[in-house]
């Protein structure tokens, strides 16, 4: 099974209704890109695609913006390929609601709650936790995922999780509130897939029998920030069988700049060099 993983999309961020001056805004990079994932679901005949939330930049988005998004996701869906997504902490844990959303191949995790795929005769179960901020209410929503006869079983999350590291001065999540410890996940889940930390990484949550189960933040898909201006941003492919693999892929990202003007001293007038008669 491939399953294409993305988060973190931010859509409408920096993209006015009615912008008031001109210039280039860089909401359109954001779209562009979310469609370079989905053409590579389709090209590559992935069999499920996965989104770990903040699909929008804010709960609250113009209509137009709404639409826009979610016929780009029905237009996908209509080819066959199943789409899975959670609400992140941007929509503040519940996506805006639409009739968009009822299509057959679009499942929202509304709840914390687990829905199995059926893809090409195999089954794919997903546990869908949407944004919490807890670590107690993320794992006892996590611990409380039925227990299926399926080939795999994912957690499709968006938290931070102990080990994460952000910026550019590599903050680490310690023990907070809201960050989920390693030890404490559940082991039963063959990976952990999470948005809400926007720099590409895996951590790894040390199994009794030995094994390790992956915890893979996919980052978002442009940068937000200039604390992003010099991580490479992109979406991750999972394979599932008898040797998981996983790889990250890149997508174009408009540089970061920082222009900065510095003045050495204020201008004065003086008299000037005498340059004779």
């Amino acid at each position: 099974m491939r399953v294409v993983f993305l988060s973190d999309t931010h859509l409408g961020i920096d993209l006015p209704v009615r912008p008031r001056v001109q210039r280039r805004p860089r909401g359109e990079d954001f779209f562009d890109n979310l469609d370079r994932v989905l053409d590579h679901a389709v090209e590559t005949r992935a069999d499920l695609v996965l989104h770990g939330g903040d699909l929008f930049f804010r709960s609250k988005v113009p209509p137009s913006i709404v639409d826009r998004v979610y016929q780009r996701l029905t237009r996908f869906a209509d080819g066959g390929i199943p789409l899975g997504v959670i609400a992140g902490n941007h929509e503040r844990s519940a996506l805006p609601t639409s009739l968009l959303l009822r299509h057959q191949n679009i499942h929202v995790f509304h709840q914390p709650s687990t829905h199995v795929f059926s893809l090409a005769g195999r089954k794919l179960a997903v546990t869908g936790v949407p944004f919490t901020g807890d670590q107690g209410l993320f794992l006892a929503a996590a611990h409380d995922a039925p227990v299926l006869e399926v080939e795999h079983h994912l957690l499709l999350a968006h938290e931070a999780f102990e080990g994460a590291t952000v910026g550019p001065n590599d903050f680490t999540f310690r023990k907070r509130r809201d960050t989920v410890p390693l030890a404490a996940l559940p082991e039963r889940f063959d990976a952990v897939l999470s948005g809400h930390i926007h720099r590409r990484q895996v951590l790894w949550r040390a199994r009794e029998d030995g094994t390790r189960m992956p915890i893979v933040f996919a980052g978002s898909i442009e940068r937000t920030s200039f604390a992003e201006a010099g991580e490479e941003k992109g979406f991750a492919v999972v394979e599932l069988g008898e040797r998981r693999r996983l790889r990250f892929v890149d997508l174009p990202t408009r540089p970061l700049v920082d222009w900065r003007e510095r003045i050495e001293g204020a201008p004065h007038d003086r008299a000037g060099d005498d340059l004779g008669p």
